[in-house]
């Protein structure tokens, strides 16, 4: 999450969560916007247009009750989420991680780092050029044709 708010609105974002933390003791708690098109002056958990559009594009078009906020305190459990945990624990499944060549969204390290810990044997990674994090979830199509040329 340092990643993509960067340092100064980073410090933002957990002031925001410090004072909603504050907040959620006396019994009360807030919202913050899921996405926003103007991260410098409003903090949102994805400071990302892009992440703004393409998720309101499926809210019209695929997932009509998707809510464009997020509660203060989903947006601090992110900052602690891990799937590093869980990856000894997959062994006798066939996996297929997809990276996205333009990502500037997830990290690609932790990203290799986590494919590197699957312990399952039937494990495949897909780098697709030409692409980023949000023309994936956007273009939902291309993971099915990612995973189905993995299996080649």
């Amino acid at each position: 999450m340092k990643q993509v708010h960067g340092e100064s609105r980073f410090r933002d974002f957990e002031n925001s969560i410090l004072t909603d933390r504050r907040a959620r003791s006396k019994g009360e708690g807030g919202k913050i916007p899921f996405a926003t098109t103007t991260p410098d002056t409003e903090l949102s958990v994805w400071p990302f247009a892009r992440v703004n559009d393409v998720f309101l594009q499926l809210q019209t078009y695929e997932a009509s009750l998707h809510q464009h906020w997020s509660t203060t305190e989903s947006a601090e459990l992110l900052l602690n989420s891990s799937v590093f945990p869980f990856l000894a624990r997959i062994l006798d499944v066939k996996v297929c991680m997809i990276v996205a060549e333009g990502d500037n969204i997830t990290a690609w390290d932790l990203d290799i780092e986590a494919f590197n810990r699957i312990a399952s044997p039937l494990k495949n990674i897909q780098i697709l050029p030409g692409t980023s994090h949000m023309s994936l979830i956007g273009a939902s199509y291309r993971v099915p044709i990612a995973c189905g040329e993995a299996k080649s």
